[in-house]
């Protein structure tokens, strides 16, 4: 989510662009976004409660085919702007719902402060807000994943429950129309599949939730 730009701390740049050298690609390493996620997740935090914005901000940006496929081609150098993710936000996160708001705000002020120099939200990690997620998936299928050993490459703190139910019930692409079904205990069987059609190939995560 998230969510949107790549901040380098004491360069003054216009949108959301990491300038380094000269404009180009932004990485999506751990490493390089530390600041941006904990930009996002503060700013969040700040406007909205209830929800491990850490999790959910460390999950779109390190593991998310949408901040992925947006950072390499559409959103990238010169149409690296705030306009640009904002109008690409519909894509990942309904509209109708209680983030698209704080969501869009968090990044047309990232925007300015990237402008200006002057970061009104801590780029360093807030205390870590660990929620109760409501209805969503399986908790069969959520501890499988948050067991597994392969989440610590991610270089994240990420709540697998609280990501769980973010994609089941705040994301666009819902389960209507994709065969969803009981499958006798009480879940959709197209669960996994829907977290998967989320996830960036390359991501760590991606091999847990097909094996989970």
């Amino acid at each position: 989510r998230a969510i949107i730009c790549v901040l380098l701390l004491g360069n003054v740049a216009q949108g959301c662009h990491w300038f380094h050298h000269h404009r180009g690609k932004r990485s999506t390493t751990a490493q390089d976004t530390i600041h941006l996620r904990h930009y996002f997740a503060n700013c969040l935090s700040s406007k909205l409660s209830g929800f491990d914005f850490a999790s959910l901000v460390d999950y779109t940006v390190l593991s998310s085919a949408w901040y992925a496929n947006n950072q390499l081609a559409i959103c990238s150098d010169s149409g690296d702007t705030a306009q640009c993710w904002a109008n690409k936000l519909d894509q990942f996160i309904d509209r109708k719902n209680i983030l698209s708001g704080p969501v869009r705000g968090c990044i047309e002020e990232y925007a300015e402060d990237v402008g200006t120099g002057i970061f009104r939200h801590s780029t360093t990690a807030g205390r870590k807000k660990r929620q109760a997620a409501t209805g969503g998936a399986p908790d069969t299928y959520t501890s499988c994943i948050a067991t597994s050993s392969t989440l610590e490459s991610e270089g994240s703190n990420i709540d697998i429950t609280e990501v769980a139910n973010f994609i089941e019930n705040f994301t666009v692409i819902g389960c209507q129309g994709c065969g969803c079904g009981s499958n006798g205990n009480g879940y959709n069987i197209s669960w996994t599949s829907k977290f998967a059609a989320l996830t960036k190939a390359d991501s760590p995560l991606r091999d847990v939730i097909r094996d989970c």
